[in-house]
């Protein structure tokens, strides 16, 4: 075993054993987890193989969805209107609705901004106002709904898996990999490439977004020279540039679960850090007996 270590620690460039003790112990763990990168969705989903809509793939009992409670708060009236508004928000305490890896959704003004839950109260998501791919925790994570300052009443949404769609630990390695690499960073598209593409992608294998796919005819009536002045009533990102012409990268209404993730596979890597290792740690197993579908 010394000589492995040794081994490791000259071709991995490490300064002591210490290290290379910490490297040979995750590529055991790897090895001793064989089928690590496949996709048990796909053995499970009776629908995985056939042309689908969105909302046909991601439901109950595969997935389950779950409102999260909402608490009034007092806000600022509209502008040169005097005193306070009484609005619903989503509750502070997310840690008591949400599991690690469960997808967020937070509604307002008919827009969804979406990212990952990762436990600790913290969300991981991609947002074209912060440029990247960053981790906030949950009140910073609802204001880029709209929700600070915002008038209007918000909802919160939690979408759970029961069957992983992809084995979890990639899913933490690939939410790592995305933070340590800001990724999109200056590449974010409304009909391409936004925050539930991102989510989406990570948790489901599926490059897609649902409300992109709901508002289309919006986004294809609406010239590209007003496009800016529309996205803040729409999905929440003022875009000035023209963007692509194209819609959901060119998937019509009706996906294939097994091509998206197989398309998919390509587009993110993974990043066995700090990060991985919490949402690791995080993550809850069900028991045998809990551990069903019907």
């Amino acid at each position: 075993m010394g000589e492995n270590l040794s081994a490791i620690k000259y071709k991995c460039g490490y300064s002591g054993l210490s290290g290379a003790s910490d490297k040979a112990r995750r590529i055991k763990n790897k090895l001793q987890n064989g089928g690590w990168y496949d996709t048990p969705m796909l053995k499970i989903h009776p629908r995985a193989k056939s042309w689908e809509t969105f909302n046909n793939l991601i439901t109950s009992p595969y997935v389950t969805k779950r409102d999260v409670p909402q608490k009034w708060e007092q806000r600022h009236g509209p502008f040169l209107t005097p005193g306070y508004l009484d609005v619903k928000v989503p509750v502070e305490n997310i840690n008591d609705y949400a599991k690690v890896l469960d997808i967020l959704k937070v509604c307002c003004d008919n827009y969804e901004h979406v990212g990952i839950y990762i436990g600790n109260g913290r969300v991981c998501h991609f947002s074209k106002e912060r440029n990247g791919t960053y981790v906030d925790d949950w009140e910073e994570f609802k204001k880029f709904a709209g929700y600070e300052g915002n008038i209007d009443s918000s909802e919160a949404t939690v979408y759970h898996f029961m069957i992983p769609f992809k084995y979890s630990r990639r899913i933490a390695e690939q939410i790592a990999w995305a933070v340590a690499n800001n990724f999109r960073h200056n590449d974010y598209s409304l009909r391409n490439r936004n925050c539930e593409h991102f989510a989406n992608m990570c948790v489901y294998g599926i490059n897609y977004s649902e409300q992109v796919e709901r508002k289309k005819g919006l986004l294809k009536s609406t010239p590209d020279f007003f496009r800016g002045f529309f996205a803040p009533f729409t999905f929440g990102a003022t875009i000035w540039a023209v963007d692509s012409p194209t819609i959901n990268n060119d998937k019509g209404s009706t996906i294939r679960l097994v091509n998206e993730m197989s398309e998919s596979n390509g587009k993110l890597g993974e990043r066995d850090n700090s990060l991985s290792d919490q949402i690791k740690a995080r993550i809850e197993v069900p028991t045998k007996q809990n551990c069903r579908i019907m």
